[in-house]
């Protein structure tokens, strides 16, 4: 299916690789302290670099709700996916929290009704503890926080079947989780955006130490997205790791795993 957008057009299957270096007109970047956090196309992948991250309400993300953005409908099945690497980091602090996340939401970049799947780190004194977990959002409140199985390296993958409502986020390879009823039936939302970046606070990162590549929209269809180029407020982040509290104009599918 081709997405008629502003700037072109683009198909499905649809990748990104991030080769080019350079932000495409699909995704709108949403950075909240550039200086502390940021996102990078570098040497063929999307960096996530947090030289100073000072807040847990940080976010970095790519929203497809570019020049060429799109929404991808839910009276069709889809899958995408995303490649991600947290394998390094220059060092942490006593407390902090910090992680990679990829969602969907009915209405980013607000988030009021969004889900991700994240991996990410808490460092909690003694250790530095790594996981993957998945959250839901709905009318502002968050489920559950769910810890599914993956590694410091992998394949996010997010797919919906439309017959039965079911979205099911995971790590390939691993464990997922599957959340029936959400999509249409809570969020009666007709499409969907996309989302995928870094949140946290109190962990150095650069380089290649956290990084995506090789985003995919696999299958479904798609439309473009409005002009709505120039939101500027943070939308789904964020990881599964991460505190719950959030700037007032900001929603989050993460709640802290320990609870405040």
């Amino acid at each position: 299916m081709i997405i008629a957008g502003k700037l072109g057009a683009i198909t499905i299957p649809y990748t990104d690789n991030f080769n080019d270096n350079s932000t495409g007109p699909e995704w709108q970047i949403v950075e909240d302290a550039p200086t502390q956090l940021f996102l990078s196309e570098t040497a063929g992948t999307l960096q996530i670099n947090a030289p100073g991250s000072t807040s847990p309400t940080n976010d970095a993300l790519y929203i497809s709700n570019g020049l060429n953005g799109f929404r991808l409908l839910t009276n069709a099945d889809f899958q995408i996916s995303i490649d991600y690497s947290f394998q390094n980091f220059q060092s942490s602090t006593d407390g902090s929290k910090f992680g990679l996340v990829f969602g969907i939401g009915k209405d980013l970049p607000d988030g009021t009704d969004s889900a991700a799947i994240g991996y990410g780190y808490a460092d909690i004194g003694p250790a530095t503890v790594g996981s993957a977990s998945t959250q839901y959002r709905n009318n502002d409140i968050p489920s559950a926080l769910i810890t599914v199985g993956g590694s410091n390296s992998g394949t996010f993958v997010i797919s919906y079947a439309t017959a039965t409502d079911r979205l099911t986020l995971g790590v390939s390879g691993f464990s997922s989780t599957n959340y029936d009823g959400l999509v249409q039936g809570l969020w009666n939302a007709s499409d969907v955006y996309v989302s995928f970046g870094g949140r946290g606070s109190g962990f150095v990162t650069s380089g290649s130490d956290a990084r995506f590549d090789n985003f995919q929209v696999i299958s479904g269809q798609a439309i473009p997205e409005p002009a709505t180029g120039f939101l500027v407020s943070a939308g789904l982040a964020l990881v599964a790791v991460c505190s719950r509290h959030f700037l007032k104009s900001r929603k989050t599918p993460f709640q802290s795993a320990g609870g405040d």
